[in-house]
């Protein structure tokens, strides 16, 4: 099973050259990884330091040897060997992952600007707006994580629970909310043929991360779609998408969230395969007329984008 997707939020506080002035930046990202989250905030906060002062430039030290902990391998669908550091949750050898390679697209959230105009407006702590902001990251990150969780759990070992207890019970969760997700995801789905968060690798590029969902459409001929579950209540919501990209996807979350699916594309189209397309399932609760509730499953498909110029940048 994949190590779960986390979100990490990075403040600081960095002297400039004015004496007794400071600025105090809070990044948020989100990765496959801790480790790679780390990286990305690391550089963001980085080059804001490298921007308000020219002494005591900002140093990132990487960890030594004998810091890291017990490395483990992971060995993707055609045998390629990664390192994996599971207490920093990082690929060594500077293998990139789909969140880091889609991430250098997208434009950052001013966090620490938009915050402190907020903040002076109520009258209350900016610390307090980005720890709020914070604890809503969690929250969806949980959620997003137990989903993942559930909808693996039925489709990864739905055959192991027949065997083992001569029914489905142990391949689906007793959570009210997870059991009806599972029985709207799988409904009329029960011909598909999929492999559940496969580690897919290209040694020679560095390249590597884990799929969600490879829905096999023809495993003869290695033909296959690329998806992913997401539970975003604002996918349509605007997003800064960067060159090469900005005028090839739309500028919202769900326009992001292709970047990434291709880039496990292209790396099952350099081991052979034939992707036919990318989807993208989301999972929310959308309010009715009523006031009540009702889970829904939005789908969305997308061509495979032709990411090769931008892995040569």
């Amino acid at each position: 099973m994949a190590e779960p997707k986390v979100k990490l939020t990075l403040g600081a506080t960095l002297p400039t050259d004015t004496q007794y002035e400071n600025v105090q930046p809070t990044v948020e990202v989100e990765a496959d990884t801790f480790e790679e989250a780390a990286d990305i905030a690391l550089a963001q906060i980085k080059s804001i330091a490298d921007k308000v002062r020219s002494k005591n430039p900002f140093i990132i030290v990487e960890a030594k040897p004998q810091d890291l902990a017990e490395i483990e391998t992971l060995v993707d669908i055609d045998g390629v060997k990664v390192k994996w550091n599971p207490a920093q949750h990082r690929y060594q050898d500077n293998y990139l992952s789909g969140s880091a390679f889609s991430h250098k697209f997208i434009q950052d959230f001013p966090a620490d600007k938009i915050s402190s105009v907020m903040a002076a407006k109520a009258g209350v702590p900016q610390e307090e707006i980005l720890s709020m902001w914070k604890t809503n990251a969690e929250a969806s990150t949980s959620l997003g994580t137990a989903i993942h969780a559930a909808l693996e759990l039925y489709g990864k070992y739905k055959d192991t629970s027949m065997m083992v207890k001569g029914d489905l019970t142990s391949a689906i969760h007793k959570n009210p909310f997870l059991k009806h997700v599972i029985d709207l995801f799988y409904k009329d789905r029960g011909d598909e043929v999929a492999v559940y968060e496969p580690f897919v690798a290209l040694e020679d590029k560095k390249l590597c991360g884990f799929i969600d969902r490879l829905l096999i459409v023809d495993a003869e001929n290695k033909i296959a779609r690329i998806q992913d579950y997401k539970t975003n209540p604002d996918i349509g919501k605007k997003k800064g998408i960067l060159a090469p990209f900005k005028t090839v996807i739309e500028n919202t979350e769900l326009g992001a969230y292709w970047l990434q699916l291709s880039f496990y594309a292209y790396i099952m189209i350099q081991k052979g395969w034939t992707i036919e397309g990318l989807d993208i399932f989301n999972i929310c609760a959308r309010e009715q007329e009523d006031g009540s509730l009702k889970i829904e499953l939005e789908t969305y498909s997308h061509d495979v984008i032709d990411i090769s110029e931008a892995l040569k940048a």
